[in-house]
This record gives C-alpha cells, sequence and structure tokens, in this order.
C-alpha cells in the first residue's frame, strides 16, 4: 500500500497500481493504457521480473533479484492523470533473495538481500545492518510480524532452526528468540501478525506439525508458549 494506492507485482514483470483508494471502498484496478505503459502499469526494467514492492510511504521500492528500484510521487489520479517518478537504481547489485521479504518499519524498509538484512530510506543506498544476526542470513523466512507497540519486528525462521530474529527499531539492536525443545514448537512453519485479544498482543506460531501455538503475556505463570 502507498499514497493511497494498493501496489502489486505480477508474473508478467508489470507493476499495478490502482486508482486512489477510498474510505469504505475496495481498491479499482484498470487495464486501460496497459500496452501504452501508463501511470497505472509499470516495470523498473525489462530484465528481471520484480518480485516484490514495499512503501515507507513516500517511497515505493520495487525488488528484482539482483537490484532495487525507487518511485516517488503520489502516483496517477482516480481520472489516470499524474504518476509516479523514476524508476531511480538505488540497490545496484544489491537486490532481494527469491525466498526473501522485504516489510515497512518506522526507520524504513528492511529486507533480506542475497547478503543479509538491509535497511532502505528514501533516495539512499541499501544499509547492512544484520551482521550481529548474520548467521541466519540464507534462511527462509516463514512469517514478520511488526509491533508498533513493542517497537519490534519479528522475523520467523523456517526449517531446524527453531528461531524468530527480533529487530527493536528504537535501540536498533537485534535479539533472538530460541525454542529448545524439540517436542514443543518442532520446526517453525508460520509466524503470525500480532493479534489484539483483550487489550492484549499475542502472536500465533504454526508449526510443521499442524500444531498452533499461542505467544503468553507476563500475567500468564504457565511458560512462553502453550499449544493452541
Amino acid at each position: 500500500y502507498h499514497r493511497d494506492h494498493l501496489v502489486i507485482s505480477t508474473t508478467k514483470n508489470v507493476i499495478w497500481s490502482s486508482k486512489p483508494v477510498l474510505e469504505n471502498f475496495t481498491a479499482s484496478f484498470t487495464s486501460a493504457g496497459l500496452n501504452q505503459s501508463n501511470s497505472y502499469h509499470f516495470s523498473p526494467t525489462v530484465f528481471e521480473r520484480t518480485s516484490h514492492v514495499a512503501s515507507t510511504g513516500n517511497t515505493l521500492y520495487c525488488f528484482t533479484p539482483n537490484d532495487v528500484y525507487a518511485y516517488f510521487g503520489d502516483g496517477p489520479n482516480s481520472a489516470g492523470e499524474g504518476s509516479y517518478s523514476g524508476p531511480e537504481l538505488v540497490g545496484p547489485s544489491m537486490g532481494i533473495r527469491p525466498t526473501g521479504f522485504a516489510s515497512r518499519i518506522p526507520d524504513g524498509v528492511i529486507y533480506q538481500a542475497q547478503g543479509g538484512y538491509y535497511l532502505l530510506q528514501g533516495k539512499g543506498r541499501p544499509v547492512y545492518f544484520g551482521s550481529s544476526v548474520s548467521d541466519f542470513e540464507g534462511e527462509v523466512p516463514v512469517g514478520i510480524a511488526v509491533s508498533d507497540e513493542n517497537q519490534h519486528i519479528l522475523i520467523g525462521i523456517g526449517g531446524a532452526s527453531r528461531t524468530i530474529l527480533v529487530y527493536n527499531w528504537v535501540y536498533q539492536i537485534w535479539s533472538t528468540w530460541g525454542f529448545d525443545d524439540p517436542a514443543s514448537v518442532m520446526d517453525l512453519a508460520g509466524v503470525s501478525n500480532y493479534v489484539q485479544e483483550n487489550g492484549e498482543n499475542r502472536l500465533y506460531i504454526l508449526g510443521k506439525s499442524g500444531s498452533i501455538w499461542k505467544q503468553k503475556t507476563r500475567a500468564d505463570a504457565n511458560p512462553i508458549i502453550d499449544k493452541y
């Protein structure tokens, strides 16, 4: 979602931008002008498919396996007038991993590149900031959860590591949650975003066995997670 537009990437290497989304209405797309690549439809490059898009609110990023491109401006209005400015190549040879992710946090957009975790801000080049979790750079994420209340982003790592990476953007530090007991969570298969329950934000974790586990709160006497 970018500046009142729903923006999606397609398998035909064309980015589709919706008309401005109005409150209480669903997003509306149009095929008008598709062959002319008008402001509703665009592609940062013809050489690679854009696999991910993400927005800081002011900047729209398009990711390919090799590069990162940025677009700026408000985009088209409901009549198709106006457009985004760009693309600007901001991350040459710093593209996203095919199995990686891109997610917005208050500091910008964090994404998983071939060489680790990077942060994007405006027109600046991606900044590497994942040295303390470099052991997990090649792992496949199975879920992302962003919590403004807790001021962190969680990255669930699939496979046998049974680990959730935690980045706190206020203190700019990484930490990890590890699940050491194989009988408790088993291999991670999915991590939900936070769900509000009775005024508490809770995280749900899916194990490959099919079991769902729910995060406990500080007031709970039981362990941090429990089978659901």
